[in-house]
C-alpha cells in the first residue's frame, strides 16, 4: 500500500537558500538565479521526501504483513482455543458426575460391607462345634451320627419328647 506526500504542502526553504538566492541575484544584474535555485530546491526536496516516504511506506507495509500475520494467528488459536472451552466444560460436568457415582457406589459398597459381616455372623451362630471326636468319625452321614450322639451327651434329651 503505497501511501503519497499530499500536493498542496508548501516545501520549506533554508534560510541560507534564501540568502543565497539573494545574494546571487544581486551580485549578477540581469540573471533571475532566485528561481533556478528555488527550482532546485524544490527538485531536491521532492527527491527527498519522497525517498523519506518510499521508506517510511516500506517500514508500513511491513508493520501491516507483521500485524495481519499476527491477527491472522491470533484468529488460528482462538478457533483451536472456543472447542477446547467446550469440552473442557462437558468434561467438568462429567468428572461431577461420576465423583457423585464414585461416592454413592462407596456408600453402597461399606451398607453391602455390613451386611455381609451380619449375615456371615448370623450363620456362625446356628453351627454347634463338637469338641473330642476324631476327624472322620462322623462317616458318610453326619447328622445320623449327631443325632445318635446327643441323647448320651444329654440324657434328658430324646426324640419321644
Amino acid at each position: 500500500m503505497q501511501r503519497k506526500a499530499p500536493k498542496n504542502v508548501e516545501r520549506p526553504q533554508s534560510a541560507s537558500a534564501n540568502a543565497n538566492a539573494n545574494s546571487a541575484s544581486g551580485n549578477q544584474p540581469g540573471h533571475d538565479d532566485s528561481n533556478s535555485d528555488t527550482e532546485v530546491l524544490t527538485s531536491v526536496w521532492e527527491k527527498v521526501s519522497d525517498k523519506i516516504l518510499g521508506h517510511m511506506n516500506s517500514r508500513f507495509d511491513q508493520l501491516e504483513e507483521t500485524l495481519q500475520v499476527v491477527q491472522s494467528s491470533q484468529k488460528e488459536l482462538l478457533e483451536k482455543v472456543e472447542p477446547m472451552e467446550e469440552q473442557v466444560l462437558d468434561h467438568e460436568s462429567r468428572i461431577t458426575s461420576l465423583e457423585k457415582t464414585v461416592s454413592d457406589l462407596k456408600d453402597e459398597s461399606n451398607a453391602l460391607k455390613l451386611k455381609v459381616y451380619d449375615l456371615e455372623g448370623r450363620s456362625r451362630r446356628n453351627n454347634i462345634k463338637i469338641i473330642g471326636i476324631p476327624e472322620r468319625e462322623e462317616g458318610v452321614k453326619p447328622t445320623e451320627f449327631v443325632e445318635a450322639l446327643i441323647p448320651n451327651w444329654c440324657p434328658g434329651l430324646s426324640k419321644a419328647n
